[in-house]
C-alpha cells in the first residue's frame, strides 16, 4: 500500500479497502454476541496468492500488527481485533 508518484494510494488499494468496507455487514448489528461472530467470521478470510513472494507476506504481516497496535492505542478495539485476527489467520 505504498503511494504512487503523485502521493496517493494506487487504485488497487482503494478498491480493496472499498471491498472491505462493503463486507462489513456486522457494523449494522447491535447484538454483541452476533456482532462478535460476524467480525470473527469476516476476520478469518485471508487470500494467499502463490505468485506473491513470501517476503512480501512477511512484511504485510508486520504492518498488520503495527496498524493493529495503533488502533489499540487509539481505542478502536474493533479494528484492532480484526487486524490481530487476520494476522493470526495469516500466519497459521
Amino acid at each position: 500500500m505504498r503511494p504512487n508518484k503523485t502521493g496517493s494510494l494506487s487504485s488497487t488499494c482503494r478498491m480493496d479497502s472499498e471491498k472491505f468496507d462493503e463486507n462489513r455487514e456486522y457494523q449494522r448489528v447491535l447484538d454483541p454476541e452476533v456482532r462478535l461472530k460476524l467480525i470473527t467470521k469476516n476476520s478469518n478470510t485471508v487470500e494467499i496468492d502463490a505468485s506473491i513472494p513470501p517476503r512480501r507476506y512477511y512484511k504485510s504481516g508486520l504492518e498488520m500488527v503495527r496498524m493493529a497496535n495503533v488502533y489499540l492505542d487509539e481505542g478502536s478495539l474493533e479494528n484492532a481485533f480484526i487486524l490481530y485476527m487476520k494476522f493470526m489467520t495469516f500466519v497459521s
